[in-house]
């Protein structure tokens, strides 16, 4: 028997939930315009009986008055598991003068009797959460019932994780008679409606109305063949049933123009067949409808009115599709043609496994009126060509910046599913060994592209650090290169005099007589740096001035200490005078700035602003200051020379006739090109 029921259910469930459309999410009603001027007493002033049926007062509970409706909240357990009666409560209210809004939850799968299309008068709001609904198709017949005189005033109803009882009986009679079927039962509240859910809800029927149904056509076998054998197949039975309500229905006169609807909700149900949306819009209009939820459905082909969603739902703005069976969402071009409202479509983790670039670029170009969620499908990263164009595609970063193409920058992040080496990887950071393609013919390019690279890289870095390379090179390796132009030089007692102020003298001293303690290469000779220090090396005897002069002409360099205080001393400015005067008599590099602070260039005189824009100057807080100091005071690539005495006790006054001749000897010896700083 169980077997039977399960093939029965879902062979024609569908067409039944099919037409039980309604769906979405209820909303608070609390601006409605009241039926009557009355007003309605505060809750607890008035009994319950005034607004219940007689026996409603202890499974239900008045929460609020609000603008002459009353919400009641009502728990119905096994104790009272078939008193809540839609037909008892339309009788009770029909001659009320206020609103009703109930919100019914069952326990242990209390019965409540709810025949459709839930017609009261008054009744504007019901939600039913968990509850057994019995008598479903009660009102089916297409004669007078009831509920047909009823106006349409529901505006929201839920049916949420529900069983419906159906009457296996009434459904084929209802199925064979569709057509006749009057209008009310057809579209239900047309007028009214809002908000519906229809969600998780569960079809059961009745194991001895499915004995008795079967016994009915049995009879019915008798009778027309004169015989007791070969009983009648309720599969076959139901087969034919099942033709007749797909050409009734195309029969319906009835045309169901929804003014009010705005959410549809009929997710979480495994009943929906391929066939649903066709019939849900063949004699329906959904002008007003925004959100259709048709998630967890187990949809596995997406119907064809979804393409042209803007004939059926002009103005949908989010379709959700999502946790489905889905392999293809294939999209209508023509939609750009129309003036829509942008709709979003979520179609997230289903079982779409290909995607290629020319459909990424279909979605771009429709984003001004659909967005598409595809998120969470299980793509398959192949090394096919698709797949390899998809993979350029997402990889050209400039592209997503677009407007067209940035409502779909989050493609870039979708994961691959398969192959294994790709599984979980994101198609941006997708390789060709993650597709498992063969590497050969790409193995030239990328060696040739990573040492194209490595070269650009490598010209750059030299070319704007080419002076810090000539220095680190020849500081740390002893290498002289090829590019360092030949200096000439005459044999001098002193590599450089260092000129400074007393109030520098302890970093002058402790940096200067460090230098002397280290072995430099200086030229061919080998010989150590030595500087002259006015207080260690200035003779006795001899006035500062004539110290001065003979200390920077026995010097190849005069290295000047420039600080604020060095602007102060007149001893300071009159030493870089005599060192700028040499400079200018040996026409080449002699002096050397050794820059201690930065001193705003008001403060400079005029000599001193030449100096730093014409020669060598070096910062004191420079990374490399050690390293370009010697490199400033180093003799590099000079002729061969005879060495140096280390010390000279008391050396030969020079004369005014050795000044001439030192000048006449190098007066046509060009200065040698040179950066600003070192």
């Amino acid at each position: 028997m169980s077997g039977i029921m399960g093939r029965f259910h879902l062979l024609f469930i569908s067409y039944l939930t099919t037409l039980l459309m309604y769906c979405g999410i209820v909303r608070s009603i609390a601006t409605f315009s009241p039926l009557n001027a009355t007003e309605i007493p505060e809750p607890g002033l008035v009994s319950k009986n005034h607004f219940l049926p007689v026996g409603w007062e202890d499974m239900c509970t008045l929460k609020e008055t609000k603008q002459n409706s009353v919400y009641f909240q009502c728990f119905i357990d096994t104790k009272y598991s078939g008193l809540w009666r839609l037909d008892v409560l339309r009788d009770w209210i029909s001659t009320s003068k206020y609103r009703y809004h109930f919100h019914v939850y069952c326990s242990s799968w209390a019965n409540v009797s709810i025949p459709w299309p839930v017609k009261s008068l008054h009744l504007v709001s019901l939600e039913v959460n968990e509850c057994l609904i019995t008598d479903f198709l009660s009102e089916s017949s297409f004669g007078e019932t009831s509920a047909s005189a009823v106006p349409d005033q529901l505006i929201d109803l839920r049916l949420i994780n529900s069983q419906i009882l159906i009457g296996l009986v009434g459904l084929i009679t209802y199925m064979s008679n569709i057509a006749s079927m009057p209008k009310d039962f057809i579209c239900g509240h047309e007028d009214t409606i809002v908000d519906v859910a229809l969600r998780n809800i569960t079809y059961i029927f009745d194991e001895s109305d499915i004995t008795a149904f079967i016994g009915s056509f049995n009879e019915e076998e008798k009778e027309s063949n004169g015989s007791t054998h070969a009983p009648v197949s309720l599969g076959s039975k139901i087969m034919d049933v099942g033709k007749t309500f797909l050409d009734e229905n195309r029969k319906i006169q009835h045309k169901c123009d929804y003014a009010k609807l705005r959410y549809i909700d009929q997710s979480i149900s495994a009943t929906k067949s391929r066939y649903h949306i066709d019939v849900l819009t063949e004699n329906s209009f959904f002008k007003e409808v925004r959100v259709y939820n048709m998630s967890r459905t187990k949809m596995t082909i997406l119907n064809s009115k979804f393409k042209t969603w803007w004939m059926d739902f002009p103005k949908l703005e989010f379709l959700d599709l999502s946790y489905n069976y889905i392999d293809v969402f294939d999209i209508d071009t023509t939609a750009v043609a129309w003036d829509l409202p942008l709709l979003h479509v979520n179609i997230s983790h289903n079982n779409i496994t290909r995607i290629t670039a020319k459909y990424i670029t279909k979605l771009a170009r429709l984003s001004a009126v659909l967005i598409l969620n595809l998120e969470g499908n299980p793509f398959h990263c192949d090394c096919s060509p698709d797949m390899e164009r998809v993979v350029d595609l997402v990889q050209n970063g400039d592209i997503w910046m677009s407007k067209l193409y940035s409502p779909y920058a989050y493609i870039r992040n979708l994961k691959c599913a398969t192959p294994e080496s790709a599984k979980g990887k994101t198609f941006v950071s997708l390789t060709r060994a993650d597709m498992s393609c063969e590497m050969t013919s790409y193995a030239p390019i990328i060696i040739l592209s990573i040492v194209v690279v490595f070269l650009v890289v490598l010209i750059i870095v030299m070319a704007r650090y080419r002076r810090e390379i000539q220095i680190l090179t020849y500081t740390r390796f002893h290498i002289v290169l090829s590019c360092q132009p030949q200096q000439s030089f005459q044999n001098k007692i002193y590599d450089a005099f260092v000129s400074y102020s007393s109030e520098n003298e302890g970093w002058v001293v402790k940096t200067f007589q460090a230098l002397e303690e280290e072995e430099h290469i200086r030229g061919s000779n080998g010989c150590n740096f030595r500087f002259c220090l006015h207080q260690r090396d200035f003779i006795a005897g001899k006035t500062i001035f004539d110290n001065v002069i003979d200390s920077v002409e026995s010097s190849h360099h005069t290295v000047i200490i420039l600080s604020k205080y060095f602007l102060n001393s007149h001893w300071c400015m009159y030493e870089f005078q005599e060192a700028f005067q040499q400079s200018i008599m040996e026409r080449k590099r002699h002096l050397i700035v050794v820059l201690m602070e930065d001193i705003p260039e008001a403060e400079l005189p005029k000599e001193l602003k030449r100096c730093l824009k014409t020669f060598t100057y070096i910062r004191k807080d420079d990374a490399i200051f050690h390293d370009r100091l010697i490199y400033a005071l180093a003799l590099k690539g000079q002729k061969s020379v005879a060495d140096v005495p280390k010390k000279v006790e008391n050396p030969p006054p020079i004369t005014m006739e050795d000044k001439v001749s030192e000048i006449n000897g190098y007066y046509n010896i060009a200065l040698e090109p040179d950066d600003i700083t070192v």
